[in-house]
């Protein structure tokens, strides 16, 4: 497929499909960020929430017209400086980045379960691994070839056809070949050696099976490698969120020239930098790792492609505290700082502002995408069932009077965004203005959110409740969220709710109490890895039998069947028509309180040029095309 051609002319072809298998799901995608809250909050009215400027930008050149998903990212917050255009191209200099900490065990092999999101982790992908496709670097929305050179859909939207580059080599100097690529994916599918592969559920929930139970190759697999330079990849059936699972950054491909060696020896264990089998196909090299220390990469002279990149290299510098982070970049030590858990607060950004000049830094949001809220337990009063008059008012109540810009302001310093049944950047579903009008209680204008707090309170008033005779519940919630916990504990007085609040010592203690019902509300955030209404779907609203984060019991025939119908439109207008009803039934039952996402400040000094910053935190953080102005 070239880059000119059409993703939805390509999938129009689409006609049925069945419920989507499930995903498989670990206990948690990401790091909590650092507390920026006491812990015993006490909230004071707030301004309106902001909410980031999303802008879809207008493509330059002939970008493929992004796939259903593809365009699930919002701009981020400043352009890349595009190479002059007297191609007086830039080569050459080396750039620092400072981050909380650099590696832990078991963060180099994606398919392990424990890459994190840092520079070591997710920063790697684009870097040091490839991948077939990905999000495009110029823009972070429409979809190139990366590994492969071409590819194409077949009539029946279930065969997908890549043709690899076949001038590939690994930074050992191997070939790279379509067997290599297919052992990638082979390993997020099957998961030899019970590997986690937790952030690649969508692969094994839309690609056809590999082996079978004998570990047997079955005709026409899921994955294939018919050559050294054709790959396929069978799904199910048409599915249009594919194209958006298999371009997450997490989907990255490695030479298989250690991992499969270490799948067949019958134990896991991560690819080992001393052993030197930290190798990639990417346009930098990792040259030194020094564990909580500093990680070294250095261009890679025999990139495919041979402009890129423009740097000699770049350092990855571990400074844990996040003062000495920041005087680290305003004394020229580092010249990036960011990514989730390592963010600069809009505080620091204003002093190092200050001492530096607003035109020597550049500050883009990056949206953490994905859920974050509190489920009640529909499975037993007082919030269940779903259907019950009395239990259907509770559910009401709390949904009308949460007061999300409150919690934006005490939990992430005003930086996140609303946690919406589906993203609110993707505004091809609704625009912020639309979310705020259409669904009663996100609105945290003073006004609007005194009237919907009043609404509610008149609702369990009617229920027989009030500061004399509150209503008392079971409140679950992990060490590591606990402000998140007390912050909404404060808020659920204010309709006279009383939280037995119950600190379960870590996420997967709060998440067996989630499975076994054991609460009444619970604290979760689910941050997804592929950029697809359909992650929120399966990954967050399933049940967590099916593989999903809802714990609160809530199943919908009418929400399932519409789930059905949408993954296979790839038209975004037509899919929008249904993810609208879903959205709304979603938010008329509030089986789960959704609030905020945090957002993620990504400071770096403006010598960087062509950069694009991630748009959310799960895009890639390649800096292949990144030039500097300024020798550093």
């Amino acid at each position: 497929m070239h880059l000119g051609l059409s993703l939805r002319k390509l999938l129009g072809v689409i006609v049925s499909i069945g419920l989507l298998a499930v995903l498989a799901c670990g206990p948690s995608d990401e790091a909590t960020p650092t507390p920026t809250t006491p812990d015993a909050p006490t909230p004071t009215p707030t301004p309106q929430l902001v909410v980031p400027e999303i802008t879809v930008p207008t493509p330059t050149a002939t970008p493929v017209p992004p796939a259903p998903g593809v365009t699930a990212a919002p701009q981020p917050a400043d352009t890349p400086t595009p190479v002059p255009d007297d191609h007086e191209t830039r080569y050459g200099g080396t750039t620092a980045i400072g981050v909380g900490g650099v590696g832990s065990p078991g963060h180099f092999d994606a398919a392990g379960g424990s890459a994190g999101y840092g520079w070591t982790g997710l920063g790697l992908i684009g870097n040091v691994w490839g991948q077939v496709l990905r999000f495009s670097l110029a823009d972070k929305q429409t979809v190139e070839e990366d590994l492969a050179e071409s590819w194409s859909v077949d009539a029946d939207g279930t065969t997908y056809r890549f043709t690899i580059r076949d001038n590939i080599y690994d930074h050992d100097g191997n070939r790279f070949t379509a067997e290599d690529a297919a052992y990638s994916l082979y390993r997020y599918i099957e998961r030899p050696n019970s590997l986690s592969s937790k952030r690649q559920g969508c692969l094994r929930a839309y690609v056809k099976d590999i082996q079978d139970d004998s570990m047997s190759t079955i005709p026409e697999p899921g994955v294939e490698a018919v050559s050294d330079t054709e790959l396929i990849i069978r799904t199910k059936q048409p599915v249009a969120a594919f194209v958006a699972c298999f371009v997450s950054p997490w989907t990255s491909v490695m030479p298989d020239t250690y991992t499969r060696a270490i799948d067949e020896s019958g134990e896991w264990r991560d690819v080992d930098f001393a052993q030197g089998e930290v190798i990639g196909t990417g346009p930098f090299i990792l040259k030194v790792f020094e564990d909580n220390n500093r990680a070294e990469l250095e261009r890679n002279p025999n990139y495919f492609l041979p402009e890129y990149p423009y740097m000699d290299g770049y350092s990855v510098l571990a400074i844990p505290d996040a003062n000495t982070r920041t005087a680290a970049f305003m004394a020229g030590q580092v010249d990036y700082l960011g990514l989730f858990g390592d963010a600069p607060t809009p505080r620091d950004v204003e002093r190092i502002a200050a001492r530096l000049g607003e035109d020597a830094i550049k500050q883009p949001r990056v949206n953490a995408n994905g859920w974050r809220g509190f489920p009640l337990n529909t499975m037993k009063p007082p919030f269940g069932p779903v259907g019950d008059p009395t239990a259907d008012k509770l559910r009401t109540a709390v949904q009308w009077m949460a007061d999300r810009n409150e919690f934006n302001q005490l939990r992430f310093n005003g930086t996140g965004h609303l946690s919406t049944p589906y993203f609110i950047g993707w505004d091809w579903i609704y625009t912020v203005d639309e979310w705020l009008a259409q669904y009663k209680g996100l609105d945290s204008t003073p006004d609007v959110k005194a009237k919907d707090l009043a609404d509610a309170q008149a609702i369990m008033t009617e229920l027989g409740y009030g500061p004399d005779n509150p209503l008392e519940v079971h409140f679950v919630c992990s060490t590591g969220s606990r402000n998140d916990c007390e912050i909404f504990v404060q808020q659920l007085e204010r309709i006279w709710i009383k939280s037995n609040l119950d600190i379960a010592p870590d996420y997967a203690s709060s998440d067996k109490r989630g499975q076994d019902g054991d609460f009444q509300v619970i604290q979760i955030s689910k941050g997804l890895s592929f950029q697809d209404p359909d992650g929120y779907s399966v990954s967050t609203y399933l049940t967590w039998q099916e593989g999903g984060r809802n714990y609160s019991g809530w199943v919908r025939p009418e929400w399932r069947e519409l789930m059905e119908q949408q993954l296979f439109i790839s038209d975004q207008a037509e899919r929008a028509v249904i993810l609208r009803q879903m959205a709304r039934i979603f938010w008329d039952d509030a089986h789960m309180i959704g609030m905020v996402r945090p957002g993620v400040i990504g400071l770096h000094r403006s010598t960087w040029q062509n950069w694009t910053p991630p748009i959310v935190h799960t895009d890639s953080y390649s800096l292949e095309r990144v030039w500097l102005d300024d020798m550093m």
